[in-house]
């Protein structure tokens, strides 16, 4: 993660109290999730609305060397309102193309909007991925415990080469109707980001 202006009063304490702020907010989702199935609205778009301020604070409205220098190499730059606003959308809008086919709840989208909005647009990319793995060992776990496994991959494989879901067995389509709490998922990939980012040093 790239360090904000030393300069600036407080700018490594409000740097530290970002980071902390998002390794809690993802720890209290995944809770929520976990044993409730829901992530309220009240964490969610609190991380955002923190994201926003916080990284304006630390980096104003745009990122050292603007929106050119941004484009050319934004993991090299600070944080700003910039880089929280299109984490906020990377990570979101992500999410709302699976959350549009059914395949995840509105809650998941926002609290990857969150962790856009906290951790700036590089690192929100990288908690992506590491959520989707999480997530896929998640849903694998799951059918297996069910017995579904096979089925759940001949499912898939259905919908993908786009024949009509009406076509899945009972057995397919039990697999294709288990969810998993993404929310953890989210978690995981975010505290593996952060901390592929502190062994990177950036």
């Amino acid at each position: 993660m790239t360090l904000p202006d030393p300069s600036l009063p407080l700018a490594r304490e409000a740097d530290l109290a970002r980071w902390i702020l998002l390794v809690a907010f993802v720890a209290v989702c995944a809770y929520t999730d976990l044993s409730r199935r829901e992530i309220p609205d009240r964490f969610t778009k609190g991380a955002m609305a923190l994201g926003l301020l916080v990284q304006t604070y630390l980096g104003g409205l745009l990122p050292g060397g603007g929106w050119s220098a941004w484009v050319l190499q934004p993991s090299s730059l600070g944080p700003s309102l910039l880089d929280a606003f299109l984490g906020l959308a990377l990570g979101a809008g992500v999410l709302f193309l699976f959350y549009a086919r059914g395949g995840m709840g509105l809650g998941d989208v926002k609290m990857m909007g969150g962790v856009g909005a906290l951790g700036g647009c590089s690192f929100c990319l990288r908690a992506l991925l590491f959520a989707s793995f999480a997530g896929a060992v998640m849903a694998v776990a799951a059918l297996a415990r069910r017995g579904l496994l096979a089925a759940g991959i001949r499912g898939s494989l259905r919908i993908a080469t786009r024949r009509a879901a009406t076509d899945l067995t009972d057995e397919q389509r039990r697999a294709s109707e288990l969810t998993i709490p993404f929310g953890a998922a989210i978690a995981a990939g975010t505290v593996a980001a952060w901390w592929y980012g502190i062994g990177r040093g950036g």
